[in-house]
């Protein structure tokens, strides 16, 4: 995406060798994202079906693409050129 906007800079690439340690932290107790909680980041909607195994949903929902973030990318990027 970057390349594509400025072919001349540096890609920037952004990676999920760390993704198990992720986690959100309630009364000092820490606790793992939900597979909906992911997908909810990445920007689907609710009533996306996941996968029933949580492995294959984690590693499908790191392997996408953040569809409001790119929408909101080119849109920035149309609007000012």
């Amino acid at each position: 995406m970057f390349k594509f906007l400025d072919p001349d800079s540096i890609s920037i690439t952004l990676t999920s060798a760390d993704a198990h340690r992720l986690g959100i932290v309630i009364n000092n107790k820490p606790r793992r994202l939900t597979p909906r909680e992911c997908a909810r980041l990445q920007g689907f909607p609710d009533n996306f079906k996941l996968h029933p195994d949580h492995r294959a949903t984690y590693k499908q929902l790191g392997n996408s693409v953040s569809v409001p973030v790119v929408e909101a990318v080119m849109m920035d990027y149309f609007q000012n050129n």
